[in-house]
Parts: structure tokens; sequence; C-alpha cells
């Protein structure tokens, strides 16, 4: 019960730092006084914001229930969401796969991913999403290799100081729930190489899903 909260409050707060992120950025061009010309855009996407943080509250009454979604509507919907921070996101479309999940789960490991990539300083993101899976890759930090093996191995040690926190935790619990196969990597710019070059995460659907 308490991982549960825990991983709650971590979500929570991602999207309540979003809406922060963008008055910070309002105030900036306020000082510069060039905010008039972002008033509309800053405000709407705080607005989305807050909406989607309504949403987040009421679906956790509902957490246990698992429905039909469509992954490429959820990224489309997150990736709005973050539309005002300086990640640059590609996001390609090979398929639309339709899963059978808890839709506040899945929506909330999605956010995490990206949130996490701001938080390693990356500069872009590619999203591919397939007939039965979807990746994510990103230009930041990676993740130290002592904590990635507690991933891997399920220990509920905290990652936050590589910025991924209970997110990844949250990311393997949904996996093993349905039986999907998660891969967790740091990509190097050379095979030899000890440069990290961001996170890759791949996560394939056994069964075959349903499409749009």
């Amino acid at each position: 019960m308490n991982d549960t909260v825990a991983s709650f409050a971590h979500d929570l707060r991602n999207k309540v730092n979003i809406v922060i992120a963008n008055l910070e950025l309002f105030e900036k061009k306020m000082e510069s006084g060039l905010a008039w010309i972002d008033t509309k855009t800053y405000f709407e996407k705080s607005t989305k914001t807050l909406l989607t943080l309504t949403e987040f509250l009421d679906d956790m009454v509902n957490h246990h229930i698992e429905v039909e979604v469509s992954l490429n509507d959820l990224i489309i919907k997150a990736i709005e969401t973050f539309k005002m921070s300086p990640l640059f996101i590609d996001y390609q479309v090979i398929a639309s796969p339709i899963v059978t999940v808890n839709k506040v789960h899945i929506d909330r490991v999605i956010s995490n991913i990206i949130q996490n990539s701001i938080e390693q300083n990356a500069t872009s993101l590619q999203i591919i999403l397939r007939k039965n899976s979807i990746s994510f890759h990103d230009n930041g930090g990676g993740i130290n290799s002592e904590v990635l093996l507690k991933i891997k191995s399920g220990s509920k040690a905290s990652t936050k100081t590589q910025g991924h926190g209970l997110g990844l935790f949250s990311l393997k619990d949904l996996c093993e729930k349905h039986h999907w196969k998660l891969e967790l990597q740091n990509r190097s710019r050379h095979d030899c190489h000890p440069v990290k070059n961001g996170l890759f995460i791949m996560i394939t659907f056994p069964k075959p899903a349903s499409h749009e």
C-alpha cells in the first residue's frame, strides 16, 4: 500500500511541476516584456494540465478497472501536456494498437518517461509506436548501471538521484502485471565508448493487440 501511495504522490508531483514550469516560463517572458505574445498559450497549457490532474485524481478511485485504450491517443495527450517543455519529441506512428489496461496506470507511465527525460536534461526523445511494441529513446544521462540492475531485480531502492525515481518501478509493475516484455538499457555513442547516449526503453506486447 505504501508503494502505491508513494507512486501516486510521485506522479501527482510531476503534473504539478508541469504547471509550475509553465508559470515560471511565463514569468521570464514578463521580465523581458514579451509576455503578451504568449499569454494565451501559457494559460491554455496550464489549464489543460490542471484538467488532466483532475482526471488523474478521478481515475485514482478506479485504479483497478481495466478498459480498452488507444496507445496513440494516450501518447498524443501526454506530448501535448509537455509541449511547453524544452524537450523535442519525435513521435512516429507505424501502427496504432489497442490494449486492455488500467488507463490511469499506463497514462502515468508514459508521462513519467517523458518527465524523466526532461529531468535527465535530454534535448530530444524519440517515441515509436508499432503493432506490438512501443519504444522510447532519449539523449539524456541514462541510468547508473547499479540502479538499472536494482530496477530489473525489482528492488524498490530510490533512483531519484538519477532522475528516474519511482516512474520506472511503476513501468516495471505494469509490464509484469500484463506479462509484457520490458527492455531497459543505456545506449552509448560507440560500443566501446563510456559516454552514455541516453536511455532506451522498449515495451513489447506478447499477444497480438487489436488496432484502430
